[in-house]
């Protein structure tokens, strides 16, 4: 059975302002991060997870709220980067990871 999940992520311009949380670890910490950060790191945990459980499950990335418009219907402001649903991949974690570091 092959199972699809597309990830919708906001991209409006407080999701790229920093905020302090508690990890509520043991050591109990603060860290700073952006919501958007937060919702990146959120979708690569869940893409790590299917390609351990279920390698075949389809996965898609949709953005929305954003500056530019990149998608097959041309709907404003929503920004699709991989046309279609793949299996979960190095390609798409890389892609994850690259915008985790230049938020």
């Amino acid at each position: 059975k092959k199972d699809g999940i597309i990830f919708v992520i906001d991209c409006s311009r407080d999701m790229f302002m920093e905020r302090t949380y508690s990890d509520h670890s043991s050591t109990s910490h603060e860290n700073s991060l952006t919501p958007f950060q937060m919702s990146t790191r959120a979708v690569l945990s869940v893409i790590k997870n299917k390609i351990v459980s279920s390698s075949d499950d389809l996965v898609g990335l949709i953005f929305f709220n954003c500056q530019e418009t990149k998608n097959a219907t041309n709907f404003l402001n929503i920004n699709v980067p991989f046309e279609r649903m793949s299996v979960s991949s190095a390609v798409l974690i890389k892609y994850l990871k690259a915008l985790d570091t230049s938020s």
